[in-house]
């Protein structure tokens, strides 16, 4: 981080003063409330490129657990 904060765009910036909360911010968007996402823009989300199985089953195999038939949702019960 040392590296933008000494970046000569940044000369000026009192970076204390942020940290503080001192510095009125040049934008503030209108927004609904909470959460509210109307100041992004709408894309269509790319699909996964692994699998959660093939990395759940690596994880168990690789830490020795196993599933017990009295776990809810196939939590991890025990450690061998």
């Amino acid at each position: 981080m040392d590296d933008i904060k000494t970046h000569k765009w940044f000369s000026t910036t009192d970076w204390i003063a942020i940290y503080q909360k001192k510095v009125e911010p040049p934008f503030v968007p209108k927004t609904k409330g909470p959460g509210d996402p109307s100041n992004f823009d709408e894309y269509e989300e790319e699909a996964r490129k692994c699998s959660t199985d093939s990395l759940s089953k690596s994880f168990v195999n690789s830490h020795r657990f196993y599933f017990s038939p009295y776990c809810n949702n196939r939590k991890i019960c025990k450690r061998i």
